[in-house]
Order: C-alpha cells, then structure tokens, then sequence
C-alpha cells in the first residue's frame, strides 16, 4: 500500500464517529417504534405546559383515547375531578422540573368515564443546549395487583375475624359443657336424662362448627400445619368409622365397610386424617333421609389408595357437583333445606386430599340418585419408612388408674367458666381455688402454690400470658403445671403460650377428660 493511498484513508476515529452517527439515526427510528408499539405502558410526552405531543399503542389501550382525539389537550383529562380540584397535575410537573423526577400511584379516568389504578412517572426532558423541552410520561395499569392486594388484605382480615369469632363463641359453651357435665354424674330421671343428652349433643355440634369455620381459614390459605409420620390408612379408617358410629345409629342408617386386611401405609396426618374420613360419612348422614344405606370402601389400587363414600340420598345436580369442593357451597334442594352446617365439610376433605399429595371427586347421577365422593392418597412404596414402635391408646387418666387429689387453681375472667370447672373438679376429689383476673391469679399462686394452675389467656389486669412469665421466672414456683384453658387455639397461639411457659394448652369448650388428663404430674421446670 502507497502512502498516498494510506493520507486518503480517513482516521480510524473519524471512521467510528461516522458509524456511531449512522446507528443513532437508524436508533431514533427504531426506538420511537419501539415505544409507539408498547402495549403494556402508556409512554407519551408532554409539552412544558403539560400538553399531550405524543401518544403510543400502550396508551390508547389503557387510557381509551386515539391519538387525533387527545393530542393537544392538557394531561389533567387523566385525572379525576377531586385531584384536578386540588391542583395535583400541575403539583405533579412542578415538582418533576424541580427534581426531575416524579412517582406517584393514584386513581386515573379513561375516556369512557371508568377509573384504574395508576402508578405514574413523570421525567422532565432536556436538549443537548440543557434547554428544558418538557416531560416524559410512563402510565402502568395496576387495576389487576391493588385488587389482588385487597382480596389479600381481605383474606387477612377475614382469617383474623373468624378466629375472634370462635373466640367469643367458646367462651359461653364451655360453662355450658361444665354443668352438663356436672348434672351428668348425678341420678337423672329418664326425661331428665335424656334432656341432658340433647343438649350435649348440640353443644357438641356447635363446637364442631367453629372448629370447621377454623379449619376451613387455616387448609385453604396453606397455614395448616400437619404432622406427617408414616401410618396404615386402615387403622385410621377404622377410627373414625367408630367414631361416627354413634352418629350412624342415631341417624337410623345403615352402614356398609369393606377395607383390605393388609396396612396401607401412607405418609400422613393422622388427626387431618381421622377428620377427612369423618367428614366424608358426616356428608352422607346429612344427606341421606332416614333410614339410609352408606357404603364406604378403601381399595388399593396401584401405588394409591381410593377411599369412597357412597349413599343412596338426595344426590347432586351437575352444577351442584361442580361447585361440591367450595367452602360454604351446600346443594340447594327442598330436600336439604333443613340440614344444619356450614358447607365446609368436602371444602376440608379435598384441602386435606390436597395437602397430603391426593385429590377428591364427586360424583352423581342426579336428584334423588345418591352420591359418591371418593379420595386418592399415594402410597409408600414398600419398606419406606419406619412403621410407629407406640401403639395409640384411647385410655383416659381414669381408665388407667386412679388420679390423686390435686391442689388446683382455675383462673378465667368467666365467672360461670371458672366457677362451674371448680364445682365439677370438686366433685372428682380435687382442692380447687379460683380467681377472675391475672393479679388474683398471681397472688394465689405465690400463696398456695398449687400443683395445677388451668389458665385462661385473655384476661384483664394481667393476662395468661403475662401470669406464665411471672410464675416461670420464679425459682420456687418451678413445680406449678400451667395449663391454658382458651377459647384461643390456632397454632400461633399455641406456640405464644408454650413459649411463655405453659406446659399443655386446651382449647375450649374442654371435655373433663382432657382436663384430667392435663392434671398428670410433670417434671418441674428448673430448667427453663
């Protein structure tokens, strides 16, 4: 190569100023395609006085206006009339000159009247001189993510209402269980007695309402915590087959079992369990009119287990069916109109199915044809796990021998609680004191010290809480058993009083059983 050849050349820099100016024109173009294109965003800009100049695909999708019908016009059309009012679109460019910058979120009007959830951005725009040329305008429709947020926020606050709810609800039936209890071990005549057996039976039936509007809030929002260990899905199946059997007989129907007679071993929540199953025949006793005939069936079937439960009662109609699993969806039908319940029982079943890796479907032929609701569960592969080395016992502290006379202080804010608890623990042999609110609590417990202080959480003065500390915290009180008796009992709360030092927690309405069973010596706390 000549060097003449080499002076005629251009400078390597020169050359790539020459491409870079070329890119950035080709780039200009491309870029306001690009942003005339967005369909997700409204991009467009604004003349000093806030004036539209341009508008893109994004904006008229999400404001309604076509280019010809709003280039020109003042940006406060965007804005309801209270803003305007108040003078925030101008607010809003003052403050994005000053600063360069603005975000806001807020409400904005389209064409056609209807309102959005908007957050905005708002950039002032200079030239290469620094002379101010006006504002850059980026709308994003939130409508979607605030509705999201507000059915969040509304699932929250609907959890913490039914929880207050059950709650309030508690309170009065457990002095009611109390006197039954009471009246239950003295002579009744038969009209007496079987007056007392209707009104447990409601009591009862009224407690597991509450617990299903619990259950319902804590399985569909996944809160519910299972305790997974492997069992045989017949043994828990022959649970609570007994125990609805009561149920069963009263209703005057008849029951059909067949189950294999080998394990099926499962990995599981055996009280999720027991419920599910329960659950399931409850469906069918509430459905089927008197005196009916249920069939339940467990069949292994490759690596899963099916469960059904089928009836011969009122059935389902196709959109019933459809809807069976929702929570609080019950079959509208004359036939059922004076069933009792909540239309959460199937809502728990197939949660629960769900939960533990399975499913649930119902099925049905129509009106007056019956029904089938059956649930798969997968299975252990054989030899997983390890099989459970205690075997469960239903035996109640009576049952396994006698319970010697305590020293015991009963604590709620509920008179007829505290009071009617006393009475029936008095009867069974045992000292009992009461107090109503945490400083008496406190107070007798430092004087007598007693073997059993059964403590309810929410309390004036001083709550439950509040008490366990104090009692924790003294070396002398270490051998005082604290027992939450509340009508508070979902497991954050569970937690709360375990961690203030309270050994067992019962939930009420409590059954004297439980209470008994919560008496059993411990070992002293010295080592908190």
């Amino acid at each position: 190569m000549s060097g003449l050849q080499r002076e005629q050349e251009p400078p390597a820099a020169e050359h790539e100023d020459e491409h870079i100016r070329r890119l950035r024109s080709a780039g200009d173009a491309t870029y306001r395609h690009l942003v005339e294109g967005v369909l997700d965003y409204a991009i467009f800009l604004l003349t000093p006085a806030g004036h539209v100049a341009t508008w893109n695909a994004g904006a008229q999708r999400i404001k309604g206006y076509a280019a010809a019908d709003i280039i020109g016009k003042h940006f406060s059309i965007f804005y309801t009339p209270a803003d305007v009012a108040a003078g925030w679109p101008q607010k809003e460019l003052t403050l994005a000159h000053e600063r360069g910058r603005v975000e806001d979120e807020g409400w904005r009007v389209r064409q056609d009247g209807s309102t959005f959830w908007a957050n905005v951005v708002i950039t002032a725009i200079y030239g290469s001189d620094s002379e101010f040329l006006g504002f850059a305008k980026v709308t994003r429709d939130l409508s979607d993510r605030r509705r999201m947020a507000a059915l969040q926020d509304e699932g929250r606050r609907m959890t913490e209402f039914i929880a207050m709810l059950s709650h309030e609800l508690r309170n009065p039936l457990s002095p009611i269980m109390n006197v039954l209890a009471i009246m239950a071990r003295e002579p009744q005549s038969p009209r007496s007695q079987w007056c007392l057996d209707v009104a447990a039976k409601q009591v009862r039936h009224i407690n597991r309402l509450v617990e299903d509007l619990l259950d319902v809030s804590r399985v569909t929002t996944g809160k519910v915590r299972l305790t997974m260990e492997r069992v045989d899905l017949v043994d828990v199946v022959k649970e609570a087959v007994e125990g609805m059997r009561p149920t069963l007989d009263e209703r005057g129907h008849a029951l059909t079992v067949d189950w294999p007679s080998e394990p099926l071993w499962m990995q599981g929540d055996r009280t999720r369990l027991i419920q599910l199953v329960s659950n399931l025949l409850n469906n069918s006793v509430k459905f089927t009119t008197p005196p009916g005939h249920i069939e339940l069936r467990l069949r292994q079937q490759g690596h899963e287990a099916c469960l059904s439960v089928s009836d011969n009662g009122i059935g389902m109609e196709p959109d019933t069916l459809q809807r069976a699993f929702e929570p609080f969806s019950q079959a509208e039908s004359r036939y059922s109109r004076g069933e009792s319940g909540l239309g959460l029982g199937l809502a728990l079943v197939r949660s629960i199915a769900q939960h533990h890796g399975g499913s649930a479907q119902a099925f049905s032929d129509g009106l007056g044809q019956g029904a089938v609701v059956s649930v798969r569960f997968p299975l252990l592969v054989e030899g997983a796990g390890a099989i459970r080395s205690t075997s469960r016992s239903s035996d109640s502290p009576e049952q396994g021998g006698e319970l010697t006379s305590r020293r015991l202080l009963i604590v709620d804010d509920n008179i007829d609680a505290a009071d009617s608890l006393a009475i029936l623990l008095r009867a069974l042999g045992h000292q009992v004191a009461t107090a109503h609110d945490g400083l008496r609590a406190l107070e007798l417990i430092r004087e007598q010290v007693p073997d059993v202080v059964l403590l309810d959480i929410g309390m004036p003065m001083l709550s439950g809480l509040e008490v366990a500390r104090e009692v924790r915290s003294d070396p002398s009180l270490a051998g005082v058993r604290l027992v939450a008796v509340s009508g508070y009992g979902q497991p954050l709360d569970k937690l709360a009083a375990s961690s203030a030092g309270f050994d067992d927690h019962l939930v009420k309405p409590v059954d004297v059983q439980e209470v008994l069973h919560a008496l059993r010596p411990a070992a002293p706390h010295g080592h908190r």
